[in-house]
């Protein structure tokens, strides 16, 4: 997801991880790194 700071982006995530029972990786906006998808089991 790409967005300014505050406009709900991780509440987003989480209540879409929620609806298909799985858990979050979250990541700060300030890495570095190329962006991923990551599958966590759980």
């Amino acid at each position: 997801l790409y967005g300014p700071p505050g406009c709900g982006k991780t509440l987003i995530a989480k209540a879409v991880a929620n609806s298909l029972a799985k858990k979050v990786a979250a990541r700060e906006g300030t890495d570095q790194h190329r962006s991923f998808f990551l599958n966590i089991k759980g």
